[in-house]
């Protein structure tokens, strides 16, 4: 992930070659910090390759494209949800499936054209999935924690779907400072996410790719002390906030299995759909 981002940030293989170096050298790097959550690592490294760069958003283009992409195939994803007889669990299987579109991912990553092709196809958990679905029609408020760009147009089908069917209001929070493909408030109203939920950013003035509640704006965090549920997207937000006592209770992670820990920890094959209450 550090390379790519310094390829891009740099503009050159020599440069970029430099700072990985320089990356390696970290403290974070020199002796590993067990206790350290790997998206506080990724701040580590991103506040680098801004400072070394000059650039601030290096896969700023690279977002904007995913963001497209995904909002060229929203007309046939809204036709295939609205003709489904299951219409929350197929906007739900997208939402998911949109975790795959992550350029930092390993091996899994898809194009967006695949996930209408792997929406009839992918399996939800049973019992996990009947627990988020009764908690949504139970809830009035709830705080939706995005991810990536490109997954975020799913995010919006998602959400207008749940809406269309139950009478609750949405928060829909996103970065304040751009790090990885991570989405900002400039990507998350560009995928008309505004015209769902209510938009706001995480209050955090640091590149980190998750959600920790002792760093988020009083804003953010009065917002999930008086939510009825909060829905978490991808791997930084999961990191992050299942160690958070605040959230306990009334938390369900959306996320696809894109890395060994999280196949190991819910017992699932690479590129799973895990849906996992708290």
């Amino acid at each position: 992930m550090s390379l790519n981002v310094a390829r891009n940030a740099m503009g050159n293989e020599e440069g970029a070659r430099i700072l990985f170096q320089d990356i390696m050298d970290l403290p974070c790097f020199a002796v590993p910090p067990w206790h350290m959550f790997s998206p506080l690592v990724i701040r580590d490294v991103y506040q680098l390759i801004a400072r070394r760069s000059g650039v601030e958003d290096p896969l700023r283009k690279i977002k904007k494209k995913l963001n497209e992409e995904a909002l060229a195939l929203l007309p046939a994803a809204e036709e295939l949800v609205a003709k489904s007889p299951y219409p929350l669990r197929d906007a739900l299987r997208l939402s998911i499936l949109g975790n795959a579109l992550d350029i930092m991912a390993q091996g899994l990553e898809k194009d967006a054209g695949d996930l209408l092709a792997a929406a009839g196809s992918a399996s939800l958990p049973g019992k996990e999935t009947d627990t988020f679905l009764t908690r949504l029609g139970k809830a009035k408020k709830v705080v939706y924690f995005g991810d990536n760009c490109g997954e975020i147009v799913f995010d919006r089908l998602f959400i207008g779907t749940v809406r269309s069917r139950f009478d609750l209001d949405v928060v829909f929070v996103v970065r304040k400072r751009p790090v990885l493909n991570d989405a900002t408030l400039e990507d998350a109203f560009a995928a008309g996410i505004d015209r769902v939920a209510h938009v706001i950013d995480n209050g955090v003035n640091e590149p980190i790719p998750g959600t920790s509640l002792s760093h988020v704006s009083d804003d953010v965090y009065q917002n999930v002390r008086s939510a009825d549920l909060i829905i978490s997207k991808g791997g930084g937000n999961y990191d992050l906030l299942t160690d958070e006592d605040d959230v306990k209770g009334k938390t369900t992670f959306l996320v696809e299995a894109k890395c060994f820990p999280y196949c190991s920890i819910h017992r699932v094959a690479p590129g799973a759909l895990i849906v996992h209450n708290i």
